[in-house]
């Protein structure tokens, strides 16, 4: 089938970086990190199969 040749897959890897203080303070960047976690949890709770990635610096 010649359509078949032309499919592409894509995986897509939500993510998130975390910098500790870039633009904002510590705790302003901190209360937005554990927003966005929270989030997380609750898509990670609600679909077994999705997957997160975090990338942050100590």
């Amino acid at each position: 089938m010649q359509g078949d040749k032309d499919k592409r897959i894509a995986i897509i890897v939500p993510h998130t970086h975390w910098d500790r203080e870039w633009y904002l303070s510590f705790e302003e960047f901190r209360f937005h990190l554990v927003e966005a976690l929270d989030r997380v949890i609750s898509l990670l709770g609600a679909h077994p199969r999705y997957r997160f990635t975090l990338d942050g610096q100590v």
